[in-house]
C-alpha cells in the first residue's frame, strides 16, 4: 500500500494586481494548509506583500522584483532552495510525516 497525501496546492499568475492578492489572500485564510505556486506576485518596495501570517519564498536579490514566488500556509515544514531561485523562479522542499519529502517550484 502506498502512502497517499492530500496536498492543496493551486498556480495563478496574478499579473502584479492589489485585488487579486487580496482576495487570494483572504480565500487562503480558509484552508489549513495550503502552497500556491504564484507569478507576477504583488510588490511592494520589491517584497511580495498581502499574505500576513503565510511563510513567502521568493528569489533575487533585495534590489530585484520578483516574478515569482510560493506562499505556504505556515504549519508546513519547508526550506527554500537557494541553488534554484532567483528573481524568476523559485523552489521549496517540504517535508510530510509518512511521506518524506516533496520539491515544489514556480517559474
Amino acid at each position: 500500500m502506498s502512502n497517499h497525501l492530500k496536498i492543496p496546492v493551486s498556480q495563478l499568475n496574478l499579473h502584479k494586481s492589489k485585488v487579486a492578492t487580496s482576495s487570494l489572500g483572504r480565500d487562503l485564510s480558509k484552508i489549513q494548509t495550503h502552497i500556491s505556486l504564484l507569478q507576477e506576485p504583488n510588490t511592494f518596495k520589491n517584497k511580495v506583500v498581502g499574505f500576513g501570517k503565510y511563510e513567502v519564498y521568493n528569489g533575487g536579490r533585495t534590489n530585484e522584483r520578483p516574478l515569482a514566488c510560493i506562499v505556504t500556509s505556515p504549519n508546513i515544514i519547508s526550506w527554500q532552495m537557494a541553488e534554484f531561485s532567483d528573481a524568476d523562479c523559485v523552489a521549496i522542499r517540504t517535508s510530510w510525516d509518512g511521506l518524506g519529502t516533496v520539491i515544489f517550484a514556480s517559474v
